[in-house]
């Protein structure tokens, strides 16, 4: 099997990329009767070990395990949009856009 390569024409050195930055937007999220503002990945990551002996913690120990480990700006990100999920997923966010097309 020959495979062939042909080089396209460089437009020069590649431009500096910026290092992308972790998509984090607030949240408010309803447990039980407490509405919290939950702003970065930190007090999510509080806010699930909060709930560790409630039922909702039960559900979260993988999300938490990516959260604690999460190190890059790619991570962090995909760490964020899970943790939005599992609250979209657990009713922690009734007013979330996604509840409005649910149907």
């Amino acid at each position: 099997m020959t495979i062939s390569y042909t080089p396209t024409q460089s437009a020069g050195p590649l431009a500096p990329v910026a290092p992308a930055t972790p998509r984090i937007r607030a949240l408010t999220v309803h447990v039980g009767s407490e509405v919290l503002e939950i702003s970065s990945l930190d007090s999510a990551i509080a806010l699930i070990r909060s709930l560790r002996h409630d039922r909702l913690g039960h559900f979260a120990e993988m999300l938490l395990a990516q959260m604690e480990s999460a190190r890059t700006p790619e991570q962090k990100t995909e760490a964020w949009v899970a943790f939005e999920t599992w609250s979209v997923a657990c009713g922690l966010l009734p007013d979330h856009p996604s509840w409005r097309s649910a149907a």
